[in-house]
């Protein structure tokens, strides 16, 4: 049976070492057990509220976070006692793209929706999710006490779910279990996968409607769809078929499904990297060039710079702690990321020679901006150095290259 308790026993379980360090919880388990024991005694006592629930504005969202580790481990308690009661597993980007591909391949007809959610966590009803919860009765009493308590500590006007509280993914879980359900329960749908907002419906070529079919379904929960959202019609391939290709993006790559056939047999399929993932590269170039010289100590400015050079340009080991990255388990087991192995779908290289190009032109400016006097601090060693990382390499032939923990932390710390 699930300890739902907040005891130290079941708290020091989920206890990591970056908690270790943040909250300074000591140097033995000993120690350990007796910092959590005081935080336990306080989340359980009559007078815990959620006093210094904290948020930052970010892309027009709200993002909130808390550095109070009472407040921090009853959120962490909560989530995991929900995630195991519901048996909540998380869809894989990985897996949701390939499945998605090896579909684009075929050559029959069908038609594809991929449906972005409009502010997603600020449009779930909470209220539905607080009934869901009592009507389930397998929280316990006091985990739904503390629910109502951090929902009660929200600024005034918010509605929805907190971004960048772990709660919330667990929560919009169980929010979109009855429209997953539903739509895949369609006989017009072949495959629907969903990550967080992100939606990919095929439908056979029939007459199923977006509009009619598959909106009010989103509508019955006060969800809406936004702009990205897409409809796609594709036809069966033919070598007379000289129609334009079927475009879309999905998860960090970008299709491009043609109406001919490949040497295989099957429908031919350009998969690049995202514009909007090869923009986020090149803006961490340009933050990296800004951050140069705000490295302290001085002597470790050099080394840094090239190192997150290389951070973008290759592939590297994942640390468990870390799960918001982009994330791939090779056949050793071992979680990797980087330009390979967060975009291993790739058939296309001709953004990855576009990154190059930048990179060179970047670092290279001579212009009297406040861009081209960062680049002038960088000494030109250390750019010709930099330059040197190739991202068409780095992905081709997967270059590695290993840091610590401590170096992952830093080297990530100026793209937040």
């Amino acid at each position: 049976m699930l300890n739902q308790s907040f005891d130290e026993e079941s708290l020091l379980k989920l206890t990591r070492k970056k908690e270790i360090i943040k909250f300074s919880l000591g140097r033995e388990k000993k120690d350990y057990k007796e910092s959590l024991k005081n935080i336990s005694d306080e989340i359980s006592g009559p007078g815990f509220y959620f006093s210094e629930l904290s948020y930052f504005e970010k892309d027009n969202k709200k993002v909130f976070f808390t550095n109070n580790a009472c407040e921090y481990y009853a959120i962490k308690k909560i989530t995991d006692n929900l995630k195991r009661l519901y048996r909540i597993k998380f869809s894989s980007r990985d897996d949701i793209s390939e499945q998605a591909l090896r579909i684009f391949e075929d050559t029959s007809s069908y038609r594809v929706f991929r449906i972005d959610i409009k502010s997603f966590f600020e449009s779930v009803d909470i209220l539905k999710l607080k009934n869901k919860l009592e009507l389930d009765s397998l929280l316990s009493y006091e985990g739904k006490k503390l629910l109502d308590k951090l929902i009660s500590s929200f600024p005034e006007g918010f509605s929805g779910l907190p971004r960048g509280l772990s709660i919330s993914s667990v929560l919009s879980e169980l929010f979109m279990e009855d429209i997953d359900n539903k739509i895949k329960s369609m006989s017009e749908v072949y495959y629907y996968a969903r990550y967080v907002d992100d939606i990919i419906i095929i439908t056979h070529d029939d007459y199923m409607s977006f509009e009619k079919d598959i909106v009010p379904i989103f509508k019955y929960h006060k969800l809406s769809v936004n702009e990205k959202t897409q409809e796609l019609k594709i036809s069966s391939c033919n070598k007379d078929n000289k129609g334009e290709p079927g475009k879309l993006s999905l998860l960090g790559y970008d299709y491009t499904l043609y109406h001919n056939c490949d040497d295989l047999g099957k429908r031919a399929v350009k998969v690049e990297i995202s514009k909007n993932k090869i923009n986020k590269i090149k803006t961490r170039v340009i933050k990296s060039i800004f951050n140069y010289d705000k490295v302290n100590p001085k002597s470790l400015r050099d080394e840094v710079f090239i190192k997150r050079i290389a951070f973008l340009s290759g592939n590297y080991e994942l640390y468990s702690d870390i799960k918001n990255k982009k994330t791939y388990h090779d056949d050793m087991g071992t979680l990797k990321g980087g330009i390979y192995y967060g975009n291993r779908l790739v058939n296309n290289s001709l953004h990855l020679k576009e990154l190059n190009v930048f990179l060179r032109n970047s670092l290279f400016c001579d212009r009297n901006s406040s861009f081209g006097n960062a680049v002038k601090k960088i000494p030109m060693n250390v750019r010709r150095q930099a330059v040197s990382n190739c991202f068409m390499t780095g992905f081709e032939q997967r270059i590695f290259h290993e840091f610590s923990e401590e170096e992952f932390n830093l080297i990530s710390s100026c793209w937040n």
